[in-house]
């Protein structure tokens, strides 16, 4: 903060301005009634010092300076930025405090100069709610014609004349230093705030960040087996509640090993990548989640899907791997990187078992393998349920 106005550089200053809006909106509209009330009760007292200028004043303070009070504030609230709000509240003082100097220096009451006292309280009103500067652009204004009216009147030897202006000297000084101290406690107190907010937003980025990496398979960024265990278990229990299919696909990748051995590490690495970048667009927008199971083998469960859906998707998954066209040399099951899939599907209820349905899908990968690869098998988890074979085109 600057050391002297409590003011911050300026994209902090901009969001400052926009956090407080609201809250210094309030304060503009409750100043600006108090200020309205405040300047027709001054006729009353304006009545007994100036009599001479009692329908100036009625006019001026009375009439004029409320009106600009609440209409000028349903103006400044519509359309003036928020920078400028906090100036509306030093203009409306120094409307008042021209309209004192008018009156003041119109009367031929010998009460002129006491009058100008009503200068402190104007000062004082709008330096309780405005921001530091603001308040100390009238108060300097104010300062300057409280001087000139004195010099006007030929009054300043006057002992009234020197004390008011003391007065009126401690009275700035005062309420400007208050006005500091509070806008730089309420900027202090705003900025330990932020400070704070921004703190637990990147703790929760963290966190965000680390729940994801434990859910995420490094390499291929599919699920984890972990992760996916907890999906399938939930959408198990939903399916059960629900009444309704899910299926499990298995899909392995043919001849990892063989094709490991020839090529590396390294491009297994990037074989994997590409298998499992190929499987994605094969999913459902939602309600599918793909995981890698482990080594070369991949893992999907899918809600509300019957046995024959999820043999399609299966057997689009087998197709759009092959469709890479990527070559392996060592397989003997084609020219390129193919796929087996084993797919199981269940209507569960209280009596059905998790473990038949991945036991049936597991049952089925096998089966597809031992049948040449490169091919769809799918199985009803019920036992008497007939057998689907898909095999390469």
């Amino acid at each position: 903060m600057c050391p002297w106005h409590a003011g911050f550089a300026p994209a902090l200053e901009a969001r400052f301005q926009r956090d407080q809006a609201a809250h210094r909106l309030h304060l503009i509209r409750r100043a600006s009634r108090l200020g309205a009330v405040f300047a027709i009760g001054m006729v009353l007292t304006d009545w007994f010092l100036l009599p001479d200028m009692f329908w100036q004043v009625l006019l001026l303070k009375g009439v004029l300076f409320p009106l600009v009070c609440v209409f000028g504030q349903q103006a400044v609230e519509r359309w003036a930025p928020v920078a400028l709000r906090e100036w509306s509240l030093a203009g409306g003082g120094l409307l008042g405090v021209l309209i004192c100097l008018y009156v003041s220096l119109s009367s031929q009451s010998v009460w002129a100069l006491e009058s100008l006292v009503v200068l402190d309280i104007v000062v004082m009103f709008v330096t309780a709610v405005a921001r530091f500067l603001p308040a100390l652009a009238l108060s300097v204004a104010t300062l300057a014609g409280h001087l000139a009216a004195i010099h006007a009147m030929q009054l300043m030897p006057h002992p009234v004349a020197q004390s008011s202006t003391i007065l009126l000297m401690s009275l700035l000084a005062f309420t400007l230093y208050a006005a500091w101290v509070l806008e730089r406690d309420e900027r202090r107190a705003w900025l330990m705030a932020r400070q704070e907010e921004d703190l637990q937003q990147e703790l929760r980025r963290a966190h965000d960040a680390m729940a994801q990496t434990a859910r995420t398979d490094s390499l291929t960024q599919l699920a984890n087996r972990r992760h996916f265990d907890e999906v399938l278990g939930h959408v198990w229990a939903d399916s059960v509640a629900r009444r309704q299919s899910l299926a499990v696909l298995l899909v392995d990748v043919d001849h990892f090993k063989a094709f490991n051995d020839l090529h590396g590490h390294p491009a297994g690495d990037a074989c994997l990548r590409a298998v499992a970048a190929a499987m994605r667009p094969c999913m459902r927008k939602g309600g599918d989640v793909m995981a890698r199971w482990g080594g070369e083998e991949f893992a999907v469960v899918m809600s509300d899907t019957s046995l024959e859906s999820a043999r399609l998707v299966g057997e689009r998954i087998r197709i759009a791997v092959s469709d890479m066209a990527r070559p392996h040399a060592a397989s003997r099951s084609g020219a390129v990187v193919s796929v087996s899939v084993g797919v199981s599907a269940m209507r569960p209820d209280s009596q059905s078992s998790l473990a038949e349905l991945l036991r049936t899908a597991d049952l089925c990968l096998y089966e597809a393998k031992s049948r040449g690869r490169n091919r769809v098998w799918a199985r009803d988890a019920d036992p008497y349920a007939s057998d689907t074979l898909v095999s390469a085109a």
